[in-house]
């Protein structure tokens, strides 16, 4: 199906965001039970006219990473036969399970062809993202990506890793890096509809580590080219 995330060479691509390699020095805290979390159950795997289909993550590839907390799930719109991505990677104290996703897709075979900041609003709140497009085989990929630290989404990867170091030092350091990917079948406008309105629909149902904005929060501009930071309302 045109626009399905279907291609074993781009599928593998998409794989490779969650497959940085390198060593990080990990910084040992007692850990509140409430940090305990299990991404599949928690990222709803139907909502709406989407239903989704995990990709499996090798056990190495999370050993890599120095996280299990990883997930890709591949979901299709019954009603429009459009397939979009979702990638989330969540890590505790452990900066390096996170990188700007551009590094891994060029290195897999992927051409950056370009690559902007962009902005939805969902649910009342502002979200920054990393707008990318990909080239290969005569196929455009559109990514949008982004990070979280604590309670700070932002576009800015430097600033997720300078908010975690600071984190970390004080006995926290929650963090996320998420994307979502999209074939396109049509104009560049028409992919950004498609991707924009997924993320609409999954982002208000995502657990609050994944997506601080959601819930009772209240929303401050941060400084920067970084996002929005959420107090919690509880």
């Amino acid at each position: 199906m045109v626009g399905k995330v279907s291609t074993r060479g781009l599928v593998t691509a998409l794989a490779a965001l969650a497959v940085a390699s390198g060593v990080s020095l990990k910084i040992a805290h007692a850990r509140p039970n409430s940090w305990a979390v299990s991404i599949a159950e928690d990222v709803p795997a139907a909502f709406g006219s989407w239903t989704g289909q995990n990709v499996v993550v090798p056990d190495e590839d999370k050993a890599i990473l120095g996280t299990d907390t990883v997930i890709q799930r591949n979901f299709t719109n019954a009603r429009t036969g459009d397939g979009v991505s979702f990638l989330a990677v969540y890590a505790e104290g452990h900066r390096r399970a996170f990188h700007p996703p551009e590094y891994c897709l060029t290195g897999a075979g992927l051409k950056l062809d370009a690559i902007t900041l962009g902005e939805v609003e969902i649910g009342g709140h502002p979200l920054r993202y990393n707008r990318m497009v990909f080239v290969k085989g005569g196929q455009r990929l559109l990514v949008l990506n982004w990070y979280v630290a604590d309670d700070l989404s932002t576009a800015d990867f430097k600033q997720q890793q300078l908010n975690l170091l600071i984190s970390m030092l004080r006995g926290g350091g929650r963090g996320a890096m998420m994307s979502v990917s999209y074939i396109m079948r049509g104009s560049e406008g028409e992919a950004d509809v498609v991707v924009q309105g997924f993320m609409k629909e999954l982002l208000p149902l995502l657990p609050r580590y994944l997506w601080p904005e959601g819930g009772r929060a209240t929303v401050a501009r941060a400084g920067g080219t970084g996002g929005a930071r959420v107090r919690a309302g509880d």
